[in-house]
């Protein structure tokens, strides 16, 4: 059924970026597809949700790390409180952007045994390459945007575009998810770049799908 709805989601993409009248980035380009997927199998989720979603992909993980000392604490406290894992749970989504990145989800990542030490430093390394710039995230915005009309969800597109609007003004700020997708999927996850979690085999096989 997944596949299905990625295939169906893929499709109506795909002419929305082609049609762009100038090249699109291709780290932009990777994360609208990549959130399409992703929306497919998260349904629950709300335009804070794809925001936050298209803001990873392009900006990585840098916001939420004020130091060293700080982002190991609090990735300690999340894996102390995980709670057990949900069905069907993956070990990563696919963000996009350039490099790729990825989402490392704690809770398989803890139940294989994952290194917390090298996810941290993973982390941390991600979000001092990554250099994301407002230009790119009006871009996959818009390009999201479009879709989502395209795809008959007109209240989502338009939902996003207004938040998206208000926030370009600030620079495009990281924003929390929504409490909608917080209740129906208890978020608790580690930004990094995909060829990391494949180096660390934290992402397999989900990574070569």
């Amino acid at each position: 059924m997944k596949a299905l709805l990625l295939l169906a989601a893929l499709a109506f993409l795909a002419p929305v970026v082609s049609a762009s009248d100038k090249p699109i980035d291709r780290g932009v380009a990777n994360a609208a597809q990549a959130l399409a997927f992703d929306l497919a199998e998260y349904p629950e989720a709300e335009a804070a949700d794809l925001y936050k979603f298209l803001h990873q992909a392009i900006y990585g993980p840098g916001h939420a790390i004020p130091d060293a000392d700080a982002a190991a604490s609090w990735l300690d406290r999340e894996l102390e409180n995980l709670g057990p894992l949900l069905d069907a749970e993956q070990p990563c989504e696919v963000l996009g952007g350039s490099p790729i990145l990825v989402r490392v989800n704690l809770r398989p990542f803890a139940a294989g045994g994952g290194d917390a030490a090298a996810l941290l430093d993973a982390f941390v390394v991600t979000a001092g390459e990554i250099h994301g710039q407002p230009g790119q995230m009006g871009e996959a915005i818009e390009i999201v945007v479009r879709w989502l009309h395209s795809d008959g969800r007109e209240n989502l597109a338009d939902e996003l575009e207004h938040l998206a609007a208000k926030l370009a003004s600030k620079g495009y700020p990281a924003i929390h998810h929504s409490e909608a997708y917080i209740e129906a999927y208890r978020p608790a996850y580690r930004v990094i770049t995909s060829k990391r979690a494949a180096t660390h085999g934290w992402c397999e096989p989900h990574l070569k799908r």
